[in-house]
């Protein structure tokens, strides 16, 4: 099997000096791709440029813990549509207070801005990996299988999971995860990566 790596930069479109430290990355010929926010204040930023950059992979950073909601309150948001914070979201994903339609709504609301701005999204991740939740990946993975569309995945190594059991709980949440992406996967058959090393 033919291994290829793949850098990519999150958080294109969070603001307009991220915007063009990863495209000056890209420039610099050290970057494959970027995951663009369409809900933060540098995504029109974002739209605007990356055209400038054809060989840029361009996939969609779902985000549903900063800013607002593109499809409109729900049990995702408070009562003005913001997003809460990430361990809100985990809190309330373990809850199962997470409710799959939402999570579809918005997904689908976001993938819509890159595909009316002419940008076919390569893959998709997300912001601050919340789509790691069981809860959230369970309602993605339907909505990306139909679209064929791949899902970068928190998969570690497993070289840097055995670097890593000087922090337990850090291990068994990534295995975790991990198998239940495979679950998940293999009821919807999605592109994925093999492993992932992050700096985040």
């Amino acid at each position: 099997m033919e291994r290829v790596l793949i850098v990519n930069a999150d958080d294109l479109g969070l603001c307009p000096s991220v915007n063009q430290a990863i495209f000056e990355v890209f420039e610099a010929g050290n970057l494959s791709s970027a995951t663009l926010m369409v809900n933060m204040p540098g995504t029109k930023d974002a739209l605007d440029r990356v055209g400038a950059y054809p060989a840029l992979g361009v996939g969609l950073h779902f985000c549903l813990t900063e800013g607002t909601s593109l499809s409109g309150p729900s049990g995702l948001t408070g009562p003005d549509g913001s997003f809460r914070p990430r361990p809100e979201l985990a809190k309330a994903a373990v809850k199962c207070r997470v409710r799959a339609p939402d999570v579809v709504r918005e997904l689908v609301a976001q993938l819509a801005v890159l595909e009316e701005a002419g940008i076919p999204p390569t893959h998709v991740d997300s912001h601050q990996h919340v789509h790691m939740l069981p809860a959230i990946l369970e309602a993605m993975v339907p909505v990306l299988r139909e679209r064929d569309l791949p899902m970068r995945i928190v998969a570690p190594p497993r070289a840097a999971l055995w670097s890593s059991w000087s922090r337990p709980r850090k291990v068994a949440k990534q295995a975790l995860n991990a198998y239940l992406a495979d679950r998940a996967f293999a009821r919807a058959p999605t592109p994925t990566n093999q492993a992932l090393v992050s700096i985040h």
